[in-house]
């Protein structure tokens, strides 16, 4: 079943079963491509592939009534014979010679026996198991996907029905002329199980690792079936990342000074302050204040009214402006304060800096974007104070507080 070795298989057995006078025809079974990916697929991708061995066989038993159907099958050929065994019990077999199995080392030969001729008597001559020592494919089959075995490396656990031979050699092994003609032919024209010409190899290290509790669970959910996912729909992916990238570049991200889902109320702020302060207790207080500086610093996006604005006498080009809560009450009633030195390039262009100074009844309102560098507690003035170094601002609607 499937594969180049087909056409040399058919024309030794054919030529072989001549020359003993039998009447021998060998049917090549394709179902097409099918990858690593469909091989490997958590969800059962075999139903095409399956579809087309149950036909095959059909058409066969069709053609022929009398004839004594005969399978060879590699790799994953052998899990589609075992589920044909296991679906269909009008299916007869006369031999069966698998070769690289991927079925598992408990596949229930005495549940499918009764698909073989002469059933059971003989049936250990009925099926072959050829392993390769070096061959690795069942083990990686077993280890990626549920629905495999490696009764290809280490035969089947029931040796009543299933007979497994040992042949130094890879994945691809049984298909040299010399095998064919040594092995195929004895076994599926005589009937002769001809031993192998190694002995059963250990464990490997990735089968010690598979075998510990959970191990393979693990394998599959974060490495093979994330890979098989990338790889099969990479297509999707790279539609996605095209889109998200264009998406990007056509709305950039709003800057800080517009983030509204990040701005809150400069009030919250001292809302928090004073409620810690008022747990007495100094290193709740002080891993809060930690908390909100940060390492080195943090950043505040607040919304709140400038009650003072003028030139930082320590540096030339700086504008401090001093806010608190835009609530009118709070500003007649709090002492809190936020300072924040901005570099005057920072600033709105154009701006009347003296318009911005308070009136009496009117605030202008801002949000602000800044990095904390002090906050401190006033003892004597039971205040706040919140040091800042200004990033952006945006200056909103003012608010009007009259007398």
């Amino acid at each position: 079943m499937g594969g180049p070795w087909m056409q040399p298989a058919k024309e030794i057995l054919e030529g072989k079963a001549a020359e003993w006078g039998l009447q021998v025809q060998v049917i090549p079974i394709k179902f097409g491509y099918y990858d690593v990916l469909s091989f490997l697929a958590p969800f059962d991708r075999t139903v095409r592939p399956y579809r087309i061995l149950l036909q095959s066989y059909e058409d066969a038993i069709e053609h022929q009534p009398d004839a004594r159907v005969s399978i060879v099958a590699h790799s994953f050929g052998t899990y589609l014979v075992g589920k044909l065994l296991r679906e269909n019990r009008r299916v007869r077999l006369h031999r069966l010679l698998l070769c690289g199995s991927v079925l598992d080392q408990g596949f229930k030969w005495a549940v499918v026996a009764e698909r073989f001729d002469d059933a059971p008597l003989a049936q250990r001559d009925r099926v072959r198991n050829e392993c390769g020592t070096r061959d690795i494919w069942p083990i990686l089959a077993k280890v990626a996907n549920a629905r495999y075995g490696d009764a290809g490396r280490h035969g089947f656990e029931n040796e009543v029905y299933a007979q497994t031979f040992h042949f130094d050699g890879y994945h691809s092994l049984f298909f040299e002329e010399t095998h064919i003609r040594n092995e195929w032919v004895q076994f599926l024209l005589e009937g002769v199980n001809r031993k192998g010409n190694a002995t059963a190899p250990g464990a490997t290290p990735l089968e010690r690792v598979a075998s510990w509790p959970f191990v393979t669970l693990f394998l599959r959910l974060l490495v093979v079936y994330p890979l098989w996912f990338i790889l099969y729909y990479w297509w999707m992916i790279l539609f996605i990342s095209i889109v998200c990238a264009a998406g990007l570049w056509y709305f950039p991200a709003k800057p800080a000074d517009v983030d509204r889902g990040r701005t809150i109320g400069l009030a919250k702020y001292f809302e928090d302050l004073r409620a810690k302060k008022a747990d007495r207790d100094p290193e709740r207080l002080q891993d809060y204040l930690n908390d909100l500086k940060g390492s080195d610093s943090a950043t505040v996006n607040c919304e709140g009214a400038i009650v003072e604005i003028g030139a930082d006498p320590d540096a030339y080009g700086f504008r401090k402006l001093v806010f608190q809560p835009k609530d009118c009450g709070v500003i007649r009633s709090s002492t809190d304060r936020l300072t924040v030195t901005f570099a005057e390039a920072l600033l709105p262009p154009g701006v009347d800096f003296t318009a911005l100074q308070p009136n009496g009844t009117g605030y202008q309102v801002a949000e602000v974007v800044a990095e904390i560098e002090n906050i401190s507690w006033s003892e004597i003035k039971k205040e706040w104070r919140i040091y800042a170094s200004g990033k952006a601002i945006k200056l909103l609607t003012p608010v009007d507080c009259p007398e």
